[in-house]
């Protein structure tokens, strides 16, 4: 009786242990933004002509040669190039579809072939979340992604809703779904 006691409990807590955990603090890392959720763009984003986007970093729109890689930046596309500048009005952007990625990005440093292995190589890992955008009166916007670059491969650090509300400042306003 005590073994199947034993057996019974051990069970219960290994299942337990497989239940899906729903973070709902959205200035955890670990907050995932849902599809259905909305995207406002607040005032008129100008894309330069030859390009498809535009970045934000500090509630401020960059080139993309200004964007500081280590702090959240976001980067709103469009899915046409033209010539001439093209204009983006305010809108509300239904999220279709989320994807969290990482990947390196860069090797910084000389990496020489050894055969003890002895060498120091900082790799910058890129953590993007990427939201898919849909309007009827702009079916051109494609996405915003916004991302940052860390120098350590074990530490996960997706960008928050909070960094991300930074990053786009009084631009853009992100309206959760969380039903």
């Amino acid at each position: 009786m005590m073994v199947k006691t034993l057996i019974a409990v051990t069970a219960v807590a290994i299942l337990a242990g497989c239940q899906q955990y729903t973070v709902k603090d959205e200035n955890s890392w670990f907050y995932s933004i849902k599809p259905g959720a909305v995207v406002t763009l607040k005032e008129t984003l100008d894309i330069a002509p030859n390009q498809v986007s535009v970045y934000m970093q500090h509630g401020r729109k960059l080139a993309a040669n200004a964007v500081d890689l280590y702090d959240t930046h976001c980067k709103f596309e469009i899915r046409t190039i033209a010539e001439s500048t093209r204009q983006v009005s305010p809108d509300d952007f239904r999220v279709t579809k989320v994807s969290d990625q990482s990947e390196v990005v860069s090797l910084q440093g000389r990496m020489f072939a050894s055969m003890d292995h002895d060498y120091d190589v900082r790799q910058d890992i890129s953590y993007t979340t990427t939201l898919y955008l849909s309007s009827d009166s702009q079916p051109d916007v494609l996405r915003l992604t916004c991302m940052q670059q860390d120098s350590f491969y074990y530490m996960e650090t997706y960008p928050s809703i909070a960094q991300m509300r930074k990053a786009l400042g009084d631009v853009f306003e992100i309206q959760l779904n969380d039903s």
